[in-house]
């Protein structure tokens, strides 16, 4: 968005020195843009990493002296820390600098954690590590509702992450109140307007369902990663053609559904050619030419609508799986060349139909 906006900013600059656009309608657009501009810039981005590394600096140093500090000097030591680390994110908040408050936010809520795990530590508190882990989130998800944080936000979710992955990995079974927690993370990034949350949702919920079909092996329902998948690229492919113009939250989450659907759809059926499965010559061709289909298909749509995102990570799942075809041969390398021979020309005429048409359509609009 802030490369669209700066680019956007420089043409508007050059149609109104020829005179193109002028007056009301000029500053009407300036202001459109520049509303748009992320209020993190470089410097308070370099300001977000840099209270990351001195949050980790104090945590090590706590750390690495912990036992010869006395008990009552510890609990005053994060006790003052957190009080000190809140003043100031209330002050720069109050003095309108928000993005450095975000970068204390951070530092705060590190030390959030570490008292969580110090105190455990230090009273002999037996308990589920990764119990912990979900207080630190429940508490920072808290803090990014009252100062509406993205960056906090984003700590939270990831602690979420590392939570439901922890228990995961614990208890090799399906956590089936991760989607619950997503989608309440999504409402929260919804009301503090966070936009790029967007992302870290679809991709959190892709791996999740991705890994579906290796925690309950293959018993949730058959081809479970590529049945979602393909409902969601589906549902996300409709809306991009039936509305190429919208601009609601829907529309602006149709282009994820569509990519994200594809990665989880592409996953399922990568795992039954490749990984889980011991397909017959037959069903390996057909998992193939729907591989290869729906990342055509994928890339069509994503041309369309002008969605580089949704070209490359389509690009990639086709490179992957002509890859694969090529070190798993269909039956022998005479099939193989042969399948990929029919491929290549099925791929080349529906280039050129899709030259035809596109100049059939070109005509139309000239007409």
């Amino acid at each position: 968005m802030a490369r669209y906006v700066e680019k956007a900013l420089s043409d508007v600059a050059r149609w109104a020195e020829n005179g193109w656009i002028e007056g009301e309608g000029l500053a009407a657009i300036r202001a459109d843009l520049v509303s748009r501009r992320s209020r993190f810039g470089l410097p308070h981005i370099f300001g977000l990493l840099g209270a990351v590394l001195l949050m980790l600096s104090a945590l090590t140093f706590v750390a690495a002296n912990w036992e010869e500090i006395p008990r009552l000097v510890r609990v005053a030591m994060l006790a003052g820390a957190l009080f000190v680390s809140y003043a100031i994110v209330v002050r720069l908040y109050l003095t309108d600098h928000e993005p450095f408050g975000q970068a204390a936010l951070l530092v705060g809520n590190g030390i959030y954690g570490a008292s969580i795990m110090l105190v455990a530590q230090m009273y002999h508190i037996d308990g589920n590590p990764p119990d912990a882990v979900l207080t630190w989130a429940l508490g920072v998800a808290l803090c990014a509702a009252a100062f509406r944080a993205s960056a906090i936000w984003v700590l939270a979710f990831a602690l979420f992450c590392l939570w439901s992955g922890w228990v995961t990995s614990d208890t090799n079974q399906v956590q089936w109140v991760f989607p619950f927690v997503v989608f309440a993370m999504a409402v929260l990034a919804w009301w503090i307007r966070f936009t790029g949350a967007r992302h870290l949702i679809a991709l959190a919920t892709t791996v999740w369902v991705v890994m579906l079909p290796f925690l309950r092996n293959g018993d949730f329902f058959p081809y479970q990663s590529l049945t979602i998948g393909a409902i969601v690229a589906g549902i996300g492919a409709a809306i991009m053609l039936a509305r190429p113009q919208g601009d609601t939250v829907i529309d602006r989450s149709a282009p994820l559904a569509l990519m994200y659907g594809y990665a989880v759809a592409f996953c399922g059926l990568f795992n039954l050619q490749f990984i889980d499965n011991d397909p017959t010559t037959g069903q390996f061709a057909l998992y193939a030419v729907l591989a290869l289909a729906l990342s055509l298909g994928v890339l069509a749509v994503g041309r369309e609508r002008g969605r580089g995102m949704a070209l490359w990570v389509a690009y990639l799942g086709f490179s992957v799986e002509v890859t694969g075809i090529y070190f798993k041969t269909v039956g022998t390398l005479i099939g193989t060349s042969f399948f990929f021979f029919t491929v290549g020309a099925v791929v080349i005429f529906l280039a050129w139909l899709g030259v035809k048409l596109r100049k059939a359509q070109y005509a139309e609009a000239v007409q």
